[in-house]
């Protein structure tokens, strides 16, 4: 959300966005390229990051693995789409500062700043998915 909103702002600002307009490729074609780009890198940082953990921390996944890549594909398109859509809306230098906010904000209630105990039961059971097995 963060980097595609950003980027694509200040693509718009810069006139890169209207100077795509006179080439073949279509709304719907750079809007489907951002999105993939960014599946794709999604990619390399899971396989990283599945890879280490399971090597060198010994991490066994839990849960349906196909209904976790279901929600990461899900999750980045409506992500991508909040970034665009930020994109869209708002000038570049406030698409920055939104982005960026809302980037703390869910790093903030997603458990990543603050610990899980103190959300309320029904939002703890997440968790679940993100520890270690002994």
């Amino acid at each position: 959300m963060v980097n595609l909103g950003i980027a694509t702002a200040y693509e718009r600002y810069y006139g890169v966005l209207k100077r795509l307009g006179s080439s073949p490729l279509s709304r719907g074609g750079l809007i489907l390229a951002k999105v993939i780009s960014i599946l794709a890198l999604e990619v390399v940082q899971l396989l990283l990051l599945v890879g280490v953990a399971v090597l060198f921390y010994h991490w066994q996944p839990q849960g349906s693995i196909p209904l976790a890549l279901l929600f990461i594909v899900l999750g980045t398109i409506t992500f991508s789409a909040l970034g665009l859509a930020m994109a869209g809306a708002l000038r570049a230098e406030l698409t920055l500062a939104g982005a960026n906010g809302l980037f703390l904000l869910f790093l903030l209630v997603g458990g990543g700043i603050l610990p899980w105990t103190i959300y309320p039961h029904p939002s703890r059971q997440s968790q679940v998915f993100f520890h270690r097995q002994p």
